[in-house]
């Protein structure tokens, strides 16, 4: 084993660091997506080569102010070709009006299918996980969006409590909504969205009218002051304050798992329970052809994604998810649920596609099978102990098949080449690399972070940057993994002896 020197070390360490300091921050100018450094190449090239390839840019700069191209489309355009995932094959967000700043529970409201989903949230990074399916419930929005109280304040908000069944104790999500704006996005989709407009959604003559004239008071909210709050607005906030008072927290909390025996009796008061898919039966996320556009208005602003003949090319749903979870418009990455709604989707349509393709085989080895004998028990139990009736599953990740085949590999590669001689297991700990929060901050927070900054921030902050973009951390651990073993590991100094082979788990 080579030994390293001191110099060559440190070396080593800051060239690491440097390459994975830069994250997906070029935009390519024709799918719109962002690439790390290595992927992508200056535009100017191909635009001096073909200039017939204009209509396919969108003139778009990103990093030291110059337009970018992916590798992707440049193979594509340099063929003469429209890229899959290209801007003008129909792949752009609807343009979001300003006005459409809404919450996660804001959205649900006005959303005309509700995906329920089971998320829970990991011990260590704050990550989040899914268990179990994804049900699609369509949602009443007409009962939903006039049940909502009218506020005499614009920004008023009231807590709201969504629910499967309104006789559940539990809820599916909590959080504090604004009234007003719910009612003010309920009215524009209505009036501009086509799938709105095919489900028959309206909204209530006199909340429209509530929406131009806001002046009245309420007349079912229960408005409840208190003179001690009132007093200490009169006198300087520094006289009056106290740790006690510091420990309460202002009204009611947004958590999910905050039930209402923990709220004042007045704060119960005004709490609203919303079960608008209750008593409707789930659909298939196949056969309801809109589903994920109706769930997830925030996104697509209920506009239908473009069907295949208005396409200038053919596009896979899974080229669909990759183009807009890796987006420079964040909508889609930053929704933890419809990742998780894509990642369902993408599975169920594996194993449909794969299942029929195993329907279609007559023969499993030398053997040719026949109807007969799949319609007696002694055939099925037969394909059931060999583990014939679930090869299928070999390409779903995790299944029991996918380990088998990757085991097979992996004796393959020992028979050859001998005993592996080191084994290694690599953490992302996303909350110890400053350079992935400042990568985050730039994303979501649209602000670069000193290294003092980041230093400082709380382990709330952190969770809450790496929450908020799960695609760009998982997309960065890939990158520091491959980058680490091809200029580390396998590098001119071999650290731990040279490679001659290696073996992970695709």
């Amino acid at each position: 084993m080579t030994s390293w020197k001191p110099e060559s070390k440190e070396m080593f360490s800051m060239n690491f660091h440097s390459s994975v300091s830069t994250g997906p921050l070029y935009v390519c100018s024709c799918c719109d997506q962002l690439w790390y450094k290595h992927s992508v190449s200056p535009a100017d090239r191909l635009r001096l080569t073909n200039r017939d390839i204009c209509r396919y840019l969108q003139n778009k700069k990103s990093v030291d102010n110059i337009e970018w191209l992916c590798h992707t489309c440049n193979n594509h355009l340099k063929r003469g070709k429209v890229p899959p995932c290209a801007i003008v094959n129909g792949m752009k967000f609807p343009q979001k009006p300003d006005f459409f700043d809404l919450n996660e529970l804001e959205c649900r409201l006005v959303a005309p299918r509700l995906a329920f989903q089971k998320i829970f949230q990991a011990p260590r990074g704050g990550q989040l996980k899914i268990t179990g399916n994804v049900v699609n419930v369509p949602a009443d929005v007409n009962s939903t969006v006039n049940m909502l109280p009218r506020l005499s304040d614009d920004t008023g908000t009231i807590k709201v409590q969504l629910k499967r069944r309104l006789q559940y104790k539990s809820s599916a999500l909590s959080l504090n909504i604004r009234p007003h704006k719910v009612m003010q996005a309920a009215a524009w989709l209505i009036g501009t969205s086509p799938l709105y407009q095919d489900e028959g959604i309206t909204i209530n003559e006199n909340w429209l009218r509530s929406l131009q004239y806001s002046g009245n008071k309420a007349p079912n909210i229960t408005e409840t002051s208190n003179d001690e709050d009132e007093q200490t607005t009169s006198n300087s906030p520094e006289d009056e304050w106290t740790e006690d008072v510091a420990e309460i927290p202002a009204g009611v909390t947004d958590s999910m798992l905050t039930p209402p025996d923990f709220v004042n009796d007045s704060e119960r008061q005004e709490i609203y329970n919303f079960a608008p898919g209750e008593g409707n039966r789930p659909l298939s996320v196949f056969r309801d052809q809109y589903s994920e556009e109706m769930a997830y208005p925030g996104i697509f602003l209920g506009q239908k994604r473009p069907d295949e003949k208005n396409r200038l090319r053919s596009v896979y749903y899974s080229e669909i998810c990759k183009s807009e979870l890796r987006r420079s418009d964040r909508r889609a990455a930053i929704c933890v649920e419809n990742i998780f709604f894509k990642a369902k989707k993408l599975q169920m349509k594996l194993l449909i596609g794969q299942s029929q393709i195993a329907l279609r085989k007559n023969k499993m080895g030398n053997r040719t099978l026949t109807a007969g004998e799949l319609k007696t028990q002694e055939g099925l139990q037969s394909l059931i102990d060999h583990d014939d009736g679930f090869r299928f599953l070999k390409t779903l990740r995790g299944s029991p098949p996918y380990f088998e085949k990757a085991k097979k590999d992996l004796f393959a590669m020992i028979r050859q080449l001998g005993p592996a001689s080191l084994f290694c297991s690599f953490s992302s700990a996303e909350t110890k690399w400053n350079h992935l929060l400042r990568i985050l901050g730039k994303l979501i927070d649209q602000r670069n972070y000193s290294d003092d900054e980041l230093n400082n921030l709380t382990w709330e902050e952190k969770c809450r940057l790496i929450q908020s973009d799960p695609v760009t951390c998982a997309r960065h651990f890939d990158f520091q993994f491959n980058t680490f073993l091809k200029d580390v590991l396998m590098s001119e100094l071999v650290p731990i002896g040279k490679i001659k082979d290696w073996f992970l788990p695709s």
